[in-house]
């Protein structure tokens, strides 16, 4: 297949599979990754693999869908692409945790908040803020799903502090609220 028609077939099969996800589309996007990667189509790619991990999600199998996140985020990387690195890093704590690794869906979490830090000095305080934000505030949700509300309560009092937009200060604050 040309380029053209790998990519268009790639996001047809993404937007198909994340409309009835099922067993069969896992295998159907996982062979249309393998080919993209050989072929070296690293946004087709990308793509996929997002799929693919949205599918797994539906599907409740948090282990695929933390493998397939920890590629979306080598590939972000590859890419150039910061923002939604960081974006899958933080999709990809959540899966971790799901899957039981709760270890690593901290450092994963810790590894996010240091990728919206690394985001501010282009002059995107504000966003860069917000995401960091949103790091602590699942820092701390997941802190208080362990039962360690103290632990908990710390990383939500900093997202309250670090919020620099109403909409993350609002959730935060609804976060830590939630503790009692």
């Amino acid at each position: 297949l040309e380029p053209l028609a790998l990519s268009e077939l790639a996001a047809t099969a993404v937007g198909l599979a994340r409309a009835d996800a099922d067993a069969d589309w896992m295998l159907r996007l996982d062979a249309l990754r393998r080919l993209l990667m050989m072929r070296n189509m690293r946004p087709q790619y990308a793509l996929v693999l997002a799929g693919l991990a949205d599918v797994a999600d539906d599907l409740g199998d948090w282990e695929s869908c933390a493998k397939f996140l920890d590629k979306l985020l080598g590939a972000r990387d590859l890419l150039k692409e910061p923002w939604k690195a960081q974006a899958a890093c933080l999709q990809l704590a959540l899966a971790q945790e799901r899957a039981g690794h709760i270890d690593l869906a901290e450092s994963t979490l810790l590894a996010a908040m240091e990728r919206a830090r690394k985001l501010a000095p282009a002059g995107n305080l504000i966003p860069a803020s917000a995401r960091a934000a949103q790091a602590l505030i699942h820092l701390g949700q997941l802190h208080a799903r362990q039962g360690n509300a103290d632990e908990a309560r710390a990383w939500l009092e900093g997202a309250v502090d670090m919020a620099p937009d109403p909409e993350t200060q609002l959730a935060a604050e609804q976060a830590l609220a939630a503790l009692g």
